[in-house]
C-alpha cells in the first residue's frame, strides 16, 4: 500500500490540491519535513494533531507513530476523527498495529462518506481507495464496491490507475468480483481504441497494461480465455503486453504468485 506522504504527492500534483508542505524544485516534488519528527516519536505525536501544521507534515508524523503505535493510541484515535481524509487514513493505517477495530471503523467511515457525498477535492477519492484496500487487507470486503465504482466512473486516469492498483488486494476476500470488474473494464476500454478521440485512445493505451497487470497480481487464471479473445482487437504493442501477462498467468498454475512480493509491473509495461 502506498505511504500517505506519497499518496498526498500524487493527489496534490495530479488534481490541483493545496501544495503546502511540498516544494517544487524544477518539477521535482520535495517534502519539507523537520528531522526532529523522525528522531523523536513524542515530537511526532505533538505534530500529528496540530491543526496549524501542514497536512503532509502531519501525515508524516502519524506514519512515524505507526512504527510504535501502542504508546500513542490516544493521539492516533484523535487523528482518526480529523476532518481531513489524508489524516484519517494515515491514522487508520497506524492503528492497525495497536487497535485494529478502530482502524476498521475509521476506514469504513472514510469509504462511507465518500460513497454518499462528493468531496470538495476530486483527489479525496484516492483516500477512499486506500481505505477500501486497507479493509481488504484486514479481511473486510466492504470497500470493494467503492473501488469498482471509481474504476468505472472516475474522471481522472490517475484515479483509475489507483483503483487498478488496489483491486488485487481483494484477492482473498472477493477475488471473483474483482476479476470481473477488471475484465469488464478491459473490454470497455478496448472499445475506446476504435474512437477517433486521440485523448481517449491515449488513455486506453496507458490503462490497459495496468489492468493486465492487476489481473496477474490477482492471480486470475480464470481470466485467460477472455484475455485471449481480446488479442485481435489490440495494436502490436498491446498484443505483446497482453500476451506477456497471459504467459505469466499460465505460469501461476505451476508456481503461485507470492502475495508478499513487492508490487511491480511487467518489464514491458
Amino acid at each position: 500500500m502506498l505511504s500517505g506522504v506519497l499518496m498526498l504527492a500524487i493527489s496534490f500534483s495530479c488534481l490541483g490540491m493545496d501544495l503546502s508542505g511540498i516544494s517544487d524544485n524544477n518539477g521535482v516534488l520535495t517534502i519539507n519535513i523537520d528531522p526532529a519528527i523522525t528522531g523523536d516519536e513524542y515530537v511526532a505525536a505533538s505534530v500529528a494533531t496540530n491543526t496549524t501544521a501542514s497536512t503532509i507534515v502531519r501525515v508524516f508524523s502519524i506514519e512515524t507513530l505507526g512504527e510504535n503505535p501502542g504508546p500513542h493510541a490516544d493521539v492516533l484515535l484523535t487523528a482518526s476523527r480529523d476532518p481531513d481524509f489524508a489524516i484519517r487514513i494515515a491514522a487508520a493505517k497506524a492503528l492497525v498495529g495497536c487497535d485494529p477495530d478502530a482502524a476498521v471503523r475509521t476506514a469504513k467511515g472514510i469509504v462511507q462518506q465518500l460513497s454518499t457525498a462528493q468531496p470538495a477535492f476530486q483527489g479525496d477519492y484516492l483516500y477512499g481507495l486506500e481505505a477500501a484496500a486497507l479493509l481488504a487487507k484486514l479481511n473486510d470486503p466492504s470497500g470493494f464496491e467503492f473501488v469498482a465504482n471509481r474504476l468505472e466512473h472516475a474522471d481522472f486516469s490517475a484515479e483509475k490507475v489507483m483503483a487498478l492498483a488496489y483491486l488485487p488486494d481483494f484477492q482473498v476476500v472477493n477475488k471473483a468480483s474483482a476479476t470481473e470488474a477488471i475484465l469488464t473494464f478491459i473490454e470497455t476500454t478496448v472499445s475506446l481504441l476504435e474512437q477517433s478521440n486521440a485523448a481517449e485512445k491515449h488513455e486506453a493505451e496507458i490503462l490497459l497494461p495496468k489492468a493486465f497487470n492487476a489481473l496477474y497480481r490477482l492471480q486470475a487464471i480464470e481470466a485467460i480465455p477472455r484475455l485471449k479473445a481480446i488479442i485481435p482487437l489490440l495494436n502490436e504493442h498491446l498484443q505483446n503486453n497482453i500476451q506477456y501477462y497471459i504467459q505469466k498467468l499460465e505460469a501461476l498454475s505451476i508456481e503461485p504468485l507470492d502475495l508478499n512480493e513487492p508490487r511491480k509491473e511487467g518489464v514491458i509495461d
